[in-house]
């Protein structure tokens, strides 16, 4: 193993408090135990003013099982980094309606059973009809989306 890999237990980060001026999580945090205490955690490793950038997944199918724990919504990723000590929180959702539609679509198609000429030409068409609803324009909603992406900061002075 590589010097500058390490292992921890998923909710203490190992480092001294205000090691780091940003820290990214991509597609993680449905699969922690304890949320909070990364946050936490996170929040502590950061120095004042520091930016944690964040993705999660929505609409995903079960993933990693065991360990897959939760989906977030834009709510709660606003409550929990608020709860841990972080502002200027900004949430956006990737993608929209049309993308979602067509995530599932594929989705539904690799899990179907038939015989394989059926899912050789039913993943064909999906496929087209994926394409062109995930070019349709759409602008973004809140209320339908593939996954989050998140901004929050440590305050300049921490109270």
């Amino acid at each position: 193993m590589s010097p500058d890999v390490i292992i921890y237990d998923g909710e203490s980060i190992p480092f001294p408090p205000n090691s780091f001026d940003w820290a990214m999580s991509t597609e993680v945090f449905e699969h922690i135990r304890r949320p909070d205490l990364l946050l936490q955690s996170l929040f502590d490793v950061l120095r004042p003013s520091g930016c944690f950038f964040l993705t999660v997944p929505f609409l995903a199918g079960i993933h990693e099982a065991p360990y897959d724990f939760r989906r977030w919504t834009n709510y709660g990723l606003v409550e929990e980094l608020s709860r841990a000590g972080f502002e200027r929180i900004e949430v956006r959702p990737l993608g929209n309606w049309h993308i979602s539609m067509a995530v599932f679509l594929k989705s539904y198609t690799g899990q179907f059973q038939t015989v394989w000429w059926t899912k050789f030409w039913l993943s064909r068409l999906v496929w087209i009809i994926s394409n062109i609803i995930a070019k349709l324009p759409a602008k973004p909603l809140d209320n339908m989306c593939i996954g989050w992406f998140a901004i929050a900061y440590k305050p300049e002075i921490n109270n």
